[in-house]
C-alpha cells in the first residue's frame, strides 16, 4: 500500500477526538504483518486424529511402536503421509509436519514460525529424571532415531540453529550439546555455523558426535556414506559413534583439508 493509504487508515482508525472509541493498535501485528499469527497454537485434535495410525513406511526406518508413541506419530490417509506433530518446549502443538510414503518430500504449512522450536524438547523435559545433555540433530527422524538408541535428542528442523532456539535450550537447563548433523559437507558447516552462536550466546558446552570410519563429512566405512542417525540405526552402528570435544573437531577438521569450508 501507498503512503497515502496508510494515512487514510491512520485517520479513518485512530484519529477521533474521544479516546474510548479509538481502536486499540496492534502493535505485534503492525510489527509482523499478516504473518502476525506465525506462532499460532492449534487444538489437540489436529494431531489427535491421525495418532496411531502406523504406515509401514516408518516402521520400515527401524523405528519400534515405543518410539512413534513417544513422537505421536501417526498417518494421514487421505494425503498418505506420515504425520509428526511439532510441539514448543511447553507442549503447545505449533503445527504438524507430513512425510508422503510414496515420493520424497515433507509438507509443512507456509509461514509458520519454527525458530523458537527444538523438536522433541518438550519430551525430554517430561522426563521423571533430570536431562542436561543432549543430541542436536537436524531432523525429526534423526531425533527419534537417537531416543530409540537411548540417547535424548532434539532436532533444529534444518541446518540453521537461530537465537531462538538456544534460549530454549538455556531455559531447559540444558548443559551440553552434541552437535549430531548430516555427514556431509552441509552438516559440517551447520556443525561450525551452530558452535559459534551457542558459544557467544550460552555457557552450554559443545561436543561433536563423529560418525564410525573416515573424515568428516565423507564417512569411508566399506564405501558406504551414513548421511544420518537415521541412516546409523539402520545400519546398526548407533553403538559406534564418538563424542569429542568441539576442539579436536576442529583440529581433524583443518587435517583434513576441510577448514574452507566455512570461508
Amino acid at each position: 500500500p501507498s503512503e497515502l493509504h496508510g494515512l487514510d487508515y491512520l485517520l479513518r482508525n485512530y484519529i477521533v477526538t474521544e479516546p474510548k472509541k479509538r481502536t486499540p493498535i496492534d502493535i505485534d501485528k503492525l510489527i509482523d504483518g499478516d504473518s502476525f499469527d506465525r506462532r499460532r497454537v492449534l487444538p489437540e485434535e489436529e494431531a489427535q486424529k491421525y495418532v496411531g495410525k502406523i504406515h509401514p513406511y516408518i516402521t520400515g526406518r527401524g523405528f519400534s511402536r515405543r518410539t512413534l508413541k513417544r513422537y505421536e506419530v501417526g498417518y494421514d490417509e487421505e494425503l498418505h503421509a506420515v504425520t509428526f506433530p511439532v510441539r514448543t518446549s511447553s507442549g503447545e502443538l505449533r503445527f504438524i509436519s507430513k512425510r508422503f510414503v510414496h515420493r520424497k518430500g515433507f509438507l509443512n504449512e507456509k509461514n509458520i514460525d519454527k525458530k523458537d522450536i527444538i523438536y522433541g524438547l518438550c519430551y525430554i523435559l517430561q522426563s521423571s529424571t533430570k536431562i542436561t545433555e543432549i543430541d542436536l540433530t537436524e531432523s525429526i527422524t534423526d531425533t527419534m532415531a537417537c531416543y530409540e538408541a537411548k540417547r535424548p535428542a532434539g532436532a533444529v528442523l534444518g541446518r540453521i540453529l537461530f537465537k531462538e532456539q538456544v534460549r530454549e535450550l538455556i531455559k531447559a537447563g540444558i548443559r551440553t550439546v552434541n552437535l549430531f548433523f548430516d555427514n556431509d559437507r552441509y552438516g559440517v558447516e551447520a556443525t561450525l555455523k551452530a558452535y559459534i552462536l551457542i558459544s557467544k550466546m550460552s555457557p552450554i558446552r559443545v561436543n561433536v558426535v563423529k560418525y564410525p570410519g573416515g573424515h568428516w563429512g565423507i564417512d569411508g566405512t566399506d564405501g558406504f556414506l551414513y548421511k544420518d542417525a537415521n541412516d546409523l540405526l539402520l545400519a546398526g552402528k548407533m553403538n559406534e559413534i564418538d563424542i569429542v570435544p568441539y576442539d579436536e573437531f576442529l583440529i581433524s577438521l583443518n587435517k583434513s583439508g576441510l577448514m574452507d569450508i566455512n570461508e
